[in-house]
């Protein structure tokens, strides 16, 4: 079986919101209690020396007890953000906790809309929260992962014009022997020039950057025709994996297997497929992106 990619993200910021419910579920003839749900966190991330605001949505499950019957550190940990810590919605700036998060991880969230459109968009796990001195705080929102380099090209935009940012898709192998494909980007020209030196396609890598999660609204003029015109208001939301730096050699003897891959990626291509008989889930959609297979990556 495919092992399992390190895949860690560490985010210090202040706590936005939280949105945590209560639920319960049976699994195996046994029931029960969970919390899910999302908080977002805002911290300033710095991006070519550039300090920008960003918005990080966190998404969040917890069952009280484990396979063993046991109670749930987790659980623990996500009871407390609910039910202690103090968001900005709640209590304004000056109250609100600073919080620390370095056990999460990067994952796709993959599902048909209810107009039977795939939409695709990297979102961050996370289980277990701190509290940080305000003394202490440090704003952060990091990743280090490993991958698998499926493609790289240069982005374009909607009028298939280039950005400047190279867009790399990593196939990022998980719990189970499944696998994630995520798109990077490389935003610096310094960083693309080594991607493209040293990265090749099917080559194991380790990625390090940034996230850039963050909420833009644009003033779009109507002037079409005569008379009047209107402006629209358009908000994009953004939630793009930047790319700072990575390893120069790439893996050997701990590179991932290919026909494992291309497996994993099958079987992926499988359960997507699958999606469309079901019904259709909630599309809180950040951005609309493709699904891959084996067939779409030069590499194999």
């Amino acid at each position: 079986m495919l092992r399992i990619a390190q895949n860690n993200v560490i985010i210090e910021g202040i706590l936005n919101t939280v949105d945590i419910s209560e639920r319960n579920y049976e699994k195996n003839g046994r029931k029960n209690n969970a919390l899910s749900g999302s908080i977002t966190v805002k911290t300033i991330q710095k991006m070519n020396g550039e300090d920008i605001e960003v918005v990080i949505p966190i998404h969040i499950f917890a069952s009280e007890l484990t396979s063993k019957g046991t109670q749930n550190p987790a659980y623990i940990s996500i009871s407390k953000v609910k039910n202690e810590f103090v968001s900005i919605a709640a209590g304004g700036v000056e109250n609100a906790d600073r919080v620390r998060i370095s056990g999460g991880r990067i994952t796709m969230n993959t599902f048909y809309n209810r107009s039977g459109k795939l939409v695709s968009y990297p979102r961050i796990e996370a289980s277990f929260f701190n509290k940080v001195d305000p003394q202490e705080y440090n704003p952060e929102a990091t990743f280090v992962i490993e991958m698998l380099v499926a493609s790289k090209e240069m982005e374009v935009d909607r009028n298939q014009v280039e950005t400047g940012r190279l867009c790399i898709k990593g196939v990022v192998p998980m719990y189970g022997g499944k696998v994630e494909v995520i798109p990077f980007y490389c935003a610096n020209s310094n960083v693309i020039s080594a991607v493209d030196n040293y990265w090749q396609l099917n080559d194991t890598v380790r990625a390090k950057g940034r996230l850039l999660f963050y909420t833009k609204v644009d003033t779009v003029i109507d002037e079409d025709g005569f008379g009047e015109t209107f402006d629209q208001k358009v908000t994009t939301t953004v939630g793009d994996l930047i790319i700072t730096g990575g390893s120069e050699t790439p893996y050997t003897d701990m590179a991932f297997d290919l026909d494992e891959i291309k497996q994993a990626l099958t079987e992926r291509s499988a359960r997507i497929n699958a999606m469309k008989d079901r019904p259709s889930q909630t599309t809180k959609a950040a951005a609309t992106k493709s699904s891959y297979s084996v067939e779409d990556f030069p590499g194999f």
